[in-house]
Protein backbone atom coordinates (compact mmCIF):
# COMPACT_ATOMS: atom_id res chain seq x y z
CA UNK A 1 0.00 0.00 0.00
CA UNK A 2 1.40 3.31 -0.95
CA UNK A 3 1.37 6.06 1.60
CA UNK A 4 -0.90 8.54 -0.37
CA UNK A 5 -3.37 5.10 -0.41
CA UNK A 6 -2.94 5.01 3.21
CA UNK A 7 -3.02 8.36 4.21
CA UNK A 8 -6.77 7.94 2.15
CA UNK A 9 -7.67 4.83 4.26
CA UNK A 10 -7.10 7.09 7.43
CA UNK A 11 -8.86 10.13 6.04
CA UNK A 12 -12.06 8.34 4.87
CA UNK A 13 -12.78 5.81 7.90
CA UNK A 14 -12.10 9.53 10.05
CA UNK A 15 -14.64 11.09 8.25
CA UNK A 16 -17.15 7.59 8.73
CA UNK A 17 -16.46 7.46 12.24
CA UNK A 18 -17.74 9.86 14.85
CA UNK A 19 -16.44 10.38 18.11
CA UNK A 20 -17.95 7.74 20.16
CA UNK A 21 -16.78 5.34 17.80
CA UNK A 22 -13.48 2.57 17.34
CA UNK A 23 -12.72 2.22 14.11
CA UNK A 24 -10.80 -1.58 13.33
CA UNK A 25 -7.08 0.29 13.29
CA UNK A 26 -7.48 2.10 16.05
CA UNK A 27 -7.95 -1.17 18.61
CA UNK A 28 -5.63 -1.47 21.25
CA UNK A 29 -5.37 -3.46 24.78
CA UNK A 30 -7.65 -1.78 26.53
CA UNK A 31 -10.40 -1.81 23.72
CA UNK A 32 -11.95 -4.57 25.89
CA UNK A 33 -11.91 -2.23 28.84
CA UNK A 34 -13.97 0.87 26.60
CA UNK A 35 -16.96 1.63 28.89
CA UNK A 36 -16.23 -0.17 31.52
CA UNK A 37 -14.99 0.61 35.09
CA UNK A 38 -12.48 -2.24 36.42
CA UNK A 39 -10.39 -2.21 39.91
CA UNK A 40 -7.02 -4.16 38.56
CA UNK A 41 -5.16 -3.95 35.75
CA UNK A 42 -2.04 -6.24 34.55
CA UNK A 43 0.58 -5.73 36.80
CA UNK A 44 -1.77 -4.21 39.29
CA UNK A 45 -3.73 -7.44 40.35
CA UNK A 46 -5.92 -8.46 43.17
CA UNK A 47 -3.64 -11.34 43.82
CA UNK A 48 -0.13 -8.71 43.95
CA UNK A 49 -2.38 -6.58 46.21
CA UNK A 50 -2.97 -9.71 48.71
CA UNK A 51 0.65 -10.72 48.48
CA UNK A 52 1.59 -7.02 48.88
CA UNK A 53 -0.49 -7.39 52.16
CA UNK A 54 1.18 -9.67 53.77
CA UNK A 55 4.59 -8.00 53.90
CA UNK A 56 4.67 -5.87 56.87
CA UNK A 57 6.30 -2.77 55.11
CA UNK A 58 4.29 -2.98 52.02
CA UNK A 59 1.42 -3.16 53.76
CA UNK A 60 2.34 0.05 55.85
CA UNK A 61 2.64 1.77 52.52
CA UNK A 62 -0.56 0.67 51.41
CA UNK A 63 -2.22 1.87 54.50
CA UNK A 64 -0.78 5.01 54.69
CA UNK A 65 -1.49 5.54 51.23
CA UNK A 66 -5.19 4.44 51.82
CA UNK A 67 -4.97 1.47 49.48
CA UNK A 68 -5.68 -1.26 52.22
CA UNK A 69 -9.34 -1.87 50.31
CA UNK A 70 -9.87 -4.03 47.35
CA UNK A 71 -11.87 -1.04 45.56
CA UNK A 72 -9.47 2.05 46.48
CA UNK A 73 -8.71 2.49 42.89
CA UNK A 74 -10.87 2.68 40.29
CA UNK A 75 -10.08 2.76 36.73
CA UNK A 76 -12.65 4.04 34.50
CA UNK A 77 -12.15 4.16 30.48
CA UNK A 78 -14.22 5.72 28.21
CA UNK A 79 -15.71 3.97 25.28
CA UNK A 80 -12.91 4.15 23.29
CA UNK A 81 -11.15 2.22 26.23
CA UNK A 82 -9.02 4.88 27.45
CA UNK A 83 -8.95 6.64 30.85
CA UNK A 84 -10.03 9.60 30.77
CA UNK A 85 -13.44 11.55 30.49
CA UNK A 86 -15.66 10.75 27.08
CA UNK A 87 -14.45 13.24 24.41
CA UNK A 88 -16.21 16.24 23.26
CA UNK A 89 -15.04 19.07 21.10
CA UNK A 90 -13.56 21.13 23.43
CA UNK A 91 -9.94 23.30 24.38
CA UNK A 92 -7.90 20.12 25.60
CA UNK A 93 -4.69 18.58 25.57
CA UNK A 94 -3.37 15.09 24.57
CA UNK A 95 -1.05 13.03 26.47
CA UNK A 96 0.27 9.83 24.86
CA UNK A 97 2.45 6.66 26.64
CA UNK A 98 1.91 3.63 28.63
CA UNK A 99 1.05 2.11 32.01
CA UNK A 100 2.81 5.17 33.63
CA UNK A 101 0.69 7.91 31.52
CA UNK A 102 -2.64 5.48 32.41
CA UNK A 103 -1.52 5.59 35.97
CA UNK A 104 -1.18 1.79 36.49
CA UNK A 105 -1.66 1.41 40.62
CA UNK A 106 -2.43 5.11 40.80
CA UNK A 107 -6.24 7.34 41.26
CA UNK A 108 -6.72 8.85 38.08
CA UNK A 109 -6.62 12.37 39.38
CA UNK A 110 -2.86 11.57 41.05
CA UNK A 111 -1.74 10.69 37.44
CA UNK A 112 1.24 13.14 35.62
CA UNK A 113 -1.31 14.07 32.92
CA UNK A 114 -4.43 14.96 35.75
CA UNK A 115 -2.11 16.71 37.68
CA UNK A 116 -0.77 19.01 34.21
CA UNK A 117 -4.49 19.94 33.46
CA UNK A 118 -5.24 21.11 36.96
CA UNK A 119 -1.91 22.97 37.09
CA UNK A 120 -2.41 24.80 34.01
CA UNK A 121 -6.23 24.62 33.98
CA UNK A 122 -6.89 22.82 30.79
CA UNK A 123 -8.70 20.11 30.37
CA UNK A 124 -6.36 16.15 28.68
CA UNK A 125 -7.24 13.21 27.10
CA UNK A 126 -5.08 10.81 28.27
CA UNK A 127 -4.22 8.53 25.15
CA UNK A 128 -2.20 5.97 27.29
CA UNK A 129 -2.10 2.57 26.77
CA UNK A 130 -0.50 0.06 29.11
CA UNK A 131 2.14 -2.15 27.83
CA UNK A 132 2.17 -0.10 24.59
CA UNK A 133 5.08 1.12 22.42
CA UNK A 134 5.92 4.30 20.80
CA UNK A 135 4.38 2.88 17.56
CA UNK A 136 0.90 2.66 19.46
CA UNK A 137 1.44 6.70 20.43
CA UNK A 138 2.19 7.65 16.81
CA UNK A 139 -0.80 5.26 15.58
CA UNK A 140 -3.39 7.03 17.96
CA UNK A 141 -2.31 10.67 17.45
CA UNK A 142 -2.50 10.13 13.96
CA UNK A 143 -6.20 9.49 13.87
CA UNK A 144 -7.04 11.78 17.24
CA UNK A 145 -5.36 14.59 16.23
CA UNK A 146 -7.71 15.83 14.04
CA UNK A 147 -10.71 14.57 15.93
CA UNK A 148 -10.17 16.15 19.07
CA UNK A 149 -7.92 19.01 17.78
CA UNK A 150 -5.80 19.62 20.87
CA UNK A 151 -3.45 23.38 21.94
CA UNK A 152 -0.33 20.83 22.55
CA UNK A 153 0.45 17.45 22.17
CA UNK A 154 2.50 16.06 25.14
CA UNK A 155 4.58 12.23 25.59
CA UNK A 156 5.86 10.11 28.37
CA UNK A 157 7.78 7.73 25.84
CA UNK A 158 7.45 3.91 26.28
CA UNK A 159 10.50 1.72 26.71
CA UNK A 160 12.26 1.56 23.62
CA UNK A 161 12.46 -1.69 23.70
CA UNK A 162 8.94 -2.26 22.81
CA UNK A 163 7.25 -2.34 19.28
CA UNK A 164 3.96 -3.09 18.28
CA UNK A 165 2.22 -5.27 15.11
CA UNK A 166 -1.24 -5.73 14.10
CA UNK A 167 -1.94 -8.62 13.86
CA UNK A 168 -5.36 -8.95 12.35
CA UNK A 169 -7.90 -6.84 10.43
CA UNK A 170 -9.65 -6.39 13.68
CA UNK A 171 -7.13 -4.12 14.55
CA UNK A 172 -5.52 -6.14 17.73
CA UNK A 173 -2.21 -5.21 18.65
CA UNK A 174 0.28 -6.97 20.18
CA UNK A 175 3.64 -5.26 21.78
CA UNK A 176 6.68 -7.62 21.80
CA UNK A 177 9.74 -7.23 24.95
CA UNK A 178 12.76 -8.74 23.95
CA UNK A 179 12.37 -11.79 22.02
CA UNK A 180 8.57 -12.78 22.34
CA UNK A 181 8.56 -14.00 18.61
CA UNK A 182 10.80 -15.89 16.79
CA UNK A 183 10.37 -13.65 13.53
CA UNK A 184 11.40 -10.66 15.43
CA UNK A 185 14.32 -12.00 17.45
CA UNK A 186 16.87 -10.55 14.84
CA UNK A 187 15.41 -7.29 15.27
CA UNK A 188 15.75 -7.36 18.92
CA UNK A 189 18.70 -8.56 19.00
CA UNK A 190 20.28 -5.14 18.14
CA UNK A 191 19.84 -2.05 20.20
CA UNK A 192 19.84 -0.16 16.33
CA UNK A 193 16.71 -1.14 15.50
CA UNK A 194 14.47 -0.33 18.70
CA UNK A 195 16.79 3.10 18.76
CA UNK A 196 15.92 3.95 15.55
CA UNK A 197 12.27 3.11 15.71
CA UNK A 198 12.06 5.43 18.52
CA UNK A 199 13.37 7.89 16.81
CA UNK A 200 11.76 7.39 13.70
CA UNK A 201 8.29 7.60 15.26
CA UNK A 202 9.59 10.70 17.60
CA UNK A 203 10.04 12.49 14.85
CA UNK A 204 6.87 11.16 12.68
CA UNK A 205 4.83 12.82 16.19
CA UNK A 206 7.04 16.20 16.05
CA UNK A 207 6.21 16.72 12.16
CA UNK A 208 2.41 15.68 12.73
CA UNK A 209 1.93 17.98 14.93
CA UNK A 210 4.09 20.49 13.20
CA UNK A 211 1.85 20.61 10.12
CA UNK A 212 -0.98 21.50 12.09
CA UNK A 213 1.06 24.25 14.56
CA UNK A 214 0.26 22.11 17.16
CA UNK A 215 3.72 22.25 19.74
CA UNK A 216 4.47 18.75 20.77
CA UNK A 217 6.34 17.77 23.50
CA UNK A 218 8.56 14.28 24.50
CA UNK A 219 10.24 13.15 27.72
CA UNK A 220 11.81 9.65 28.05
CA UNK A 221 11.33 8.81 31.58
CA UNK A 222 10.26 10.59 35.03
CA UNK A 223 12.91 12.43 37.17
CA UNK A 224 14.23 10.59 40.47
CA UNK A 225 11.58 7.95 41.35
CA UNK A 226 10.12 9.44 44.93
CA UNK A 227 7.41 6.45 45.93
CA UNK A 228 5.78 3.74 44.95
CA UNK A 229 2.23 2.77 43.27
CA UNK A 230 -0.02 0.27 44.27
CA UNK A 231 1.70 -2.88 42.52
CA UNK A 232 5.29 -1.49 43.95
CA UNK A 233 6.09 -1.54 40.07
CA UNK A 234 5.12 1.70 39.23
CA UNK A 235 5.45 5.17 40.19
CA UNK A 236 3.84 7.30 42.71
CA UNK A 237 1.94 9.77 42.86
CA UNK A 238 4.75 12.29 44.40
CA UNK A 239 6.92 11.23 41.33
CA UNK A 240 4.09 12.32 39.14
CA UNK A 241 3.47 14.96 40.67
CA UNK A 242 7.25 16.37 40.50
CA UNK A 243 7.56 15.61 37.16
CA UNK A 244 4.87 17.98 36.26
CA UNK A 245 6.79 20.80 38.25
CA UNK A 246 9.97 19.73 36.79
CA UNK A 247 8.44 20.17 33.00
CA UNK A 248 6.39 23.12 34.10
CA UNK A 249 8.96 25.04 35.36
Amino acid sequence: MSGSSCGSVFRNSQARNPLNSIPNYLAHVQTNLAGKTVYWLPSDTKELWQKNMQDPDKKHYLDKMNWNTENSIQYKFNKQGFRTEEFSRRDCFLALGCSFTVGTGLEQHQTWPEVLAQQIQLPVYNLGVFGCAIDTCFRLCYYYIDVIKPKFVIMMSPPRDRTEIIESMRGQTVTYHGDLCDRHKSWFAYEQNSELNYHKHNLALHQLCANRDIPFYSYDSFCEIKDHARDFMHQGPTTHREFVHSIVE
